[in-house]
């Protein structure tokens, strides 16, 4: 009897192992650097926070920064360093006190009090001073939320404009309600077939919305809402009247830039 065996795939076989001779490293990695990790995780974690907020700071990255795994373990020992020297002060050790008390009050929404505490810690310990920024930011953010009723907001003012420019429901039964789900659908004047699915976005306050068109026999091709203005910023909201503003915006580039692109002969 044979062993060789028809199913298997040896290059898929040797990047498994590849990969896990990887993994086996970087526990091996993580075993040794928590073995020289002395200080408390928390008091880690938050140094580790201060070290990114002040990098993003100084590079003007608007994502947090990453490092290779080698490099984060080896700034994870840089930070305990100097976390270990910078608490010997009294200051700095009051201000990381004050920073941990704000960031438990912020989230239950007394905003001032968090960042009247943020001052106090900047003033102790300029390192604080980026994140007393942030939640100045995050404090107009938190203050602009408010309950979204987007399914209604969509049937009052963005479904009704499709339906004038041709769209119906595309399977099923049409309806003179927009719902979740719905795939809408149009045919222009030269027999192009266009769609349209659109609703709220899982995660995060955002219209989302998907515009296709048929452009040759099983072809398609997607519109760039991007190209006029309505990239991602532009279709989040927080609250009724921001999501109410976002669905006027894509109503008005219906009946302009995105209705004569509809119309073209592809």
């Amino acid at each position: 009897m044979g062993t060789d065996d028809p199913d298997r795939n040896p290059e898929i076989e040797q990047t498994f192992e590849e990969q896990l001779r990887d993994l086996e490293e970087k526990l091996q990695l993580v075993r040794q650097m928590q073995g020289e990790i002395t200080i408390p995780h928390d008091v880690l974690d938050e140094g580790m926070r201060l070290h990114i907020e002040m990098r993003i700071q100084a590079e003007g990255e608007l994502d947090q920064p990453v490092y290779p795994f080698e490099e984060y373990l080896t700034v994870r020992l840089q930070v305990q360093d100097h976390m270990k020297e910078k608490l010997k002060d009294p200051a700095k050790r009051r201000a990381f006190e004050l920073a941990r008390e704000a960031e438990d009050i912020f989230w239950q929404k007394r905003y001032d009090e968090a960042i009247q505490k943020l001052v106090e810690a900047a003033a102790l310990d300029p390192e604080y001073t980026h994140r007393l920024e942030g939640y100045h930011k995050l404090k107009e953010i938190e203050l602009r939320k408010g309950r979204v009723r987007l399914t209604q907001a969509i049937n009052r003012i963005l479904y009704p404009r499709l339906r004038a420019i041709g769209f119906r429901v595309g399977y099923g039964e049409d309806s003179p309600k927009w719902k979740e789900d719905m795939i809408l659908v149009r045919t222009n004047a030269h027999g192009r077939e266009a769609s349209i699915y659109m609703g709220r976005v899982k995660f995060g306050k955002r219209f989302g919305i998907d515009i296709t068109r048929t452009v040759g026999e099983g072809q398609y091709e997607s519109f760039d809402l991007s190209s006029i203005g309505l990239d991602d910023d532009a279709l989040s909201y927080l609250n009724q009247d921001e999501a109410n503003a976002v669905l006027e915006r894509v109503a008005g580039a219906f009946e302009g830039p995105i209705l004569a692109w509809l119309d073209e002969d592809v």
